[in-house]
């Protein structure tokens, strides 16, 4: 696994023709820009001549899905989970993260509604990493599974649980290439 710290600037590690099944997951805090940056590395792969799929709200575009891109964020989640779930529930060997994110969510102090959006997210993204690798997809996820850790590990109302990240750690499944969107602080 790589990890990237800037965008396309100058060329970069996404230039070159990728693999089949190469796939991309793009985190980091709120407000950084991994959308923009997601939005930019989807744009510059497509005119390069690359295929990709992606969870990309205004580029969205998921084999099977022809149209979707048209319809609200909300929508498009819906149809993604609707996509993923059954990929998700057919492989066992993910059944402990998803155990163990149910888990972290139902006992932290988020609102009924904010315990039910994260589940549906985390249950979102793993099913649709299992159905992309399946496929051998090119994908860029914007906010992928290992994105999930700060939805699920960090909450303003709880410390993170060090057995709990580490045991997150030792099960999430990664993807080929993280990009780590961040802001540098302001002096």
């Amino acid at each position: 696994m790589q990890m990237v710290g800037e965008g396309l600037r100058g060329g970069g590690v996404l230039e070159a023709a990728p693999a089949p099944g190469l796939y991309v997951e793009v985190t980091g805090v709120t407000g950084a820009g991994k959308t923009t940056w997601a939005a930019q590395a989807i744009d510059r792969l497509r005119s390069l001549g690359h295929a990709f799929e992606t969870n990309h709200e205004t580029r969205f575009q998921v084999a099977g899905l022809r149209g979707y891109e048209r319809l609200s964020p909300t929508r498009q989640n819906l149809a993604l989970e609707m996509l993923g779930l059954p990929y998700l529930l057919g492989t066992p060997s993910f059944w402990p993260l998803v155990s163990l994110c149910s888990w972290r969510i139902i006992s932290s102090g988020r609102p009924p509604t904010g315990k039910i959006a994260c589940l549906r997210s985390v249950l979102r993204k793993a099913g649709n990493y299992i159905r992309w690798r399946i496929k051998g997809s090119n994908v860029v996820h914007d906010e992928g599974p290992v994105h999930a850790a700060h939805n699920v590990l960090v909450s303003l109302k709880a410390i993170p649980c060090e057995p709990d990240v580490r045991r997150f750690a030792e099960i999430v499944p990664l993807p080929d290439l993280i990009v780590y969107i961040y802001v540098a602080p302001e002096i």
